[in-house]
């Protein structure tokens, strides 16, 4: 298991990068380049991660379906954490639901139903955004690629 040894030496290593890539003090304010921000992201989720699995929470919550409109609200509120660069949102979506009272089982299971609008959503913007680029020769890659990940998804998840 990490301990502080290798903590220290991540937080080491991401100080002694090359002089473009460390912490710069701009207009007088100091700023962390982006890579700092991911690491300390990383960390700072690592260590809420292994605080939320040590703690001892009450289940009110046992399964996706008895998800309250509050819960729901939380555990949305922590999946746009997401958007800081190095927060995970299957991370922040489980944390959280476990935090508002779900079980493990069922925050990853919510977590799991959260992503499929999301992933919808982006393949959708992506492929609107390149449609310049496709041509009818990828309409045909586009078709079996569907196809194979619908047919896979009913194969693996039965219920």
């Amino acid at each position: 298991m990490l301990g502080w040894p290798h903590l220290k030496t991540v937080i080491m290593a991401e100080d002694n990068r090359n002089d473009d890539d460390k912490n710069v003090k701009k207009g007088g304010e100091f700023r962390m380049q982006p890579r700092t921000w991911v690491v300390w992201a990383v960390i700072i989720g690592g260590i809420v991660l292994l605080w939320i699995k040590r703690r001892d929470s009450a289940v009110t919550c046992p399964i996706p379906e008895a998800v309250t409109a509050r819960q729901g609200a939380w555990i949305g509120t922590a999946q746009a954490l997401a958007l800081v660069p190095g927060v995970s949102r299957s991370g922040a979506t489980i944390a959280s639901g476990v935090l508002v009272g779900m079980s493990r089982r069922a925050a990853t299971e919510f977590s799991f139903l959260l992503a499929v609008p999301t992933l919808m959503g982006a393949g959708l913007y992506d492929l609107l955004s390149h449609r310049h680029l496709l041509t009818g020769d990828h309409l045909s890659f586009l078709l079996v690629g569907f196809f194979t990940a619908c047919l896979s998804s009913f194969l693996v998840f039965r219920p």
